[in-house]
């Protein structure tokens, strides 16, 4: 995750632009998959803080810096389909999964350096 680990290429920017957010009153929301992978990613490295970082993570979390949504069985299935009728498209499931509950939530913007939000039609952030 970008916003924690200085050492991300992105950090300054996605720190810049989360900063900005909270400022602003913006509600930020993420899926049960996209925080369980950040979690396992930044606790497995040594490098980058490590269980600091996952720590911080989870500090932010409880602090209600972001909503959490479940990945239900029904977003699930739709993001199964994204995945496989789109082979040309190196997704994995869970940014499928995150498109699939943007579209959902109706959100426009994406805290992410990933192009392939763009490709899905949302504007990122840095």
């Amino acid at each position: 995750m970008s916003i924690l680990n200085r050492r991300e290429q992105d950090y300054p920017q996605a720190s810049a632009a989360y900063t900005e957010l909270v400022k602003n009153g913006w509600r930020l929301y993420t899926t049960n998959w996209t925080l369980y992978d950040a979690l396992s990613h930044m606790k497995e490295r040594a490098k980058g803080g490590g269980l600091a970082a996952a720590d911080a993570l989870r500090a932010l979390q409880r602090g209600n810096a972001f909503t959490v949504v479940p990945v239900t069985t029904a977003l699930e299935e739709r993001a199964l389909v994204l995945f496989w009728n789109h082979r040309d498209k190196p997704c994995s499931i869970t940014t499928w999964a995150n498109i699939v509950v943007m579209r959902n939530l109706d959100l426009t913007y994406v805290l992410s350096g990933s192009h392939h939000y763009d490709q899905a039609g949302f504007s990122r952030l840095y």
